[in-house]
C-alpha cells in the first residue's frame, strides 16, 4: 500500500471518528455532562491533529486562491475557515461554561445561561457545516472506500 493511500486512510479514519463522536456530543444527556466535557476537550485535540495533518493542503490552497482556483476550491476554503472559527468558538464556550471537567482541575468557569445558549447554537450550526464539508469532499470519501481517489477530489484536496 502506498504512503499516499495510508495517509488518506488515516485521514478518513480520523474524520470518521470525529464525526461519530461529535454526533454523540450533540446530546450531553446521552453521555452525562462530565463525559461530554472531557470527550469535548479530546475532540478539540483531534481537530488540532486533523488540521496539522492537512496543513500543507491548507497552505497551498491559500497560496493558489488568487490564481483562478475552481469554485469548489474557493468554497472549500471558505467552508474550512468558517468551520475553524465556529469550532474554535464552540470549544471556547464549552470550556467557559464547563461544570465538571475544568472545575475538577480548579479552573474557574462561568455559570452563564446565555453562554450555554450560544454553545448550543454553535453546536447546531457546526452539524450543518460538517454536512456541507462532507458533501464538498464526497468524491474523496467515496474514493477512499473504493480504494482510489477521484480526480475531482484530487483537484479540491491537492
Amino acid at each position: 500500500m502506498s504512503e499516499s493511500r495510508k495517509r488518506s486512510l488515516m485521514s478518513g479514519l480520523i474524520d470518521t471518528v470525529l464525526f461519530i463522536v461529535f454526533l454523540v456530543l450533540t446530546d450531553p444527556q446521552s453521555t452525562g455532562i462530565t463525559t461530554h466535557e472531557w470527550v469535548g476537550i479530546a475532540v478539540g485535540l483531534l481537530v488540532a491533529v486533523h488540521l496539522m495533518r492537512n496543513w500543507a493542503w491548507l497552505v497551498s490552497t491559500f497560496r493558489r486562491l488568487s490564481q483562478g482556483q475552481t469554485i469548489a476550491s474557493k468554497l472549500s476554503v471558505a467552508l474550512n475557515i468558517t468551520l475553524f472559527v465556529v469550532f474554535a468558538l464552540l470549544v471556547y464556550t464549552g470550556i467557559a461554561i464547563s461544570q465538571k471537567a475544568l472545575p475538577a482541575l480548579e479552573v474557574v468557569t462561568f455559570d452563564n445561561r446565555s453562554l450555554r445558549g450560544v454553545h448550543g447554537l454553535l453546536s447546531n450550526v457546526i452539524v450543518g457545516l460538517i454536512a456541507a464539508h462532507a458533501a464538498l469532499h464526497w468524491n474523496w470519501i467515496v474514493g477512499l472506500f473504493r480504494g482510489r481517489q477521484s480526480t475531482v477530489a484530487v483537484e479540491v484536496l491537492s
